[in-house]
């Protein structure tokens, strides 16, 4: 939706306010079930699966072309992985 707002001001057309409107719905609604999801897997799953989550979330947010998240946002910084390479 935000693509479609910058796209329309860039083109110097008039927004269709329906369609930007159910977009945002399907947006919230998506965004919604993806913060559930990651929420889920914080407090029920591992680090992979809320990893996963997280990266749903953010190709989700690309997908509508969102403005950058804070860091706590982001999955490579949400999980840590304690792996030693066996010598």
């Amino acid at each position: 939706m935000v693509l479609y707002e910058e796209a329309c001001a860039e083109l110097g057309w008039e927004p269709d306010a329906g369609r930007l409107e159910a977009m945002r719905r399907a947006s919230d609604a998506g965004l919604a079930a993806l913060e559930e999801r990651v929420k889920d897997a914080q407090e029920n799953l591992g680090d992979v699966e809320v990893r996963d989550a997280l990266a749903a979330k953010a190709e989700h947010l690309c997908r509508i072309g969102a403005p950058a998240r804070p860091a706590a946002d982001r999955p490579s910084e949400a999980c840590t992985l304690d792996y030693q390479i066996p010598s």
